[in-house]
């Protein structure tokens, strides 16, 4: 794991079924750490704003916001500010499918591309506790899945990535608080 008493230069992937507090980590995490969030609603929203989320139209979002992504890591990666000394975190759900273990892959390619320590954070969550947040009002403002059924369907039909990596750390956030996760973690930043 990270090794110093200060937080090295670093890329976090924050990844878990939707609602698993992906978002809400990242931005406790930032203000602990001056990260940049690119959470994938930011390319999300470019889509879902205008289309209807339902089983049928995810996995058509899903392959768009994967080439979004992908074309804006390739253009960070070419034309990167190497006099900034910046951390990322990056929030996404990972399907058990090539696309979502290509997306991993890019995004430890741009950590090794930017001489930063990449740290994978899987969120785990139970199933009750999520049906409870996904109907959390903020949901909606940000165009997130805010149906609780159609979340039970996705969690039946998609398996979740299985990721294997040295400084992989999973949580179980179901009975955590975001202040006791964020401490956590920075605390792993810190070595």
């Amino acid at each position: 794991m990270i090794k110093s008493n200060t937080v090295q230069k670093f890329v976090m992937l924050i990844f878990g079924a939707p609602a698993s507090g992906k978002y809400t980590l990242s931005q406790h995490i930032a203000r602990q750490t001056n990260a940049v969030v690119l959470d994938n609603h930011h390319f999300n929203n470019v889509i879902m704003p205008f289309v209807d989320i339902d089983n049928n139209s995810l996995p058509d979002i899903c392959l768009a916001t994967y080439r979004m992504r992908t074309l804006f890591l390739d253009v960070v990666k070419k034309h990167y500010k190497k006099h900034e000394n910046r951390s990322y975190i990056f929030t996404n759900v990972l399907l058990d499918d090539d696309m979502d273990y290509a997306a991993f892959k890019e995004l430890e390619s741009f950590a090794n591309a930017i001489n930063a320590v990449f740290l994978p954070i899987e969120l785990c969550c139970r199933e009750d506790v999520l049906c409870q947040r996904v109907e959390m009002p903020q949901r909606a403002e940000r165009y997130k899945l805010t149906d609780k059924e159609i979340l039970k369907s996705f969690l039946k039909t998609h398996k979740m990535a299985h990721i294997q990596h040295p400084n992989l750390q999973r949580i179980d956030v179901s009975d955590k608080t975001v202040d006791d996760v964020t401490a956590l973690i920075c605390q792993l930043l810190k070595g």
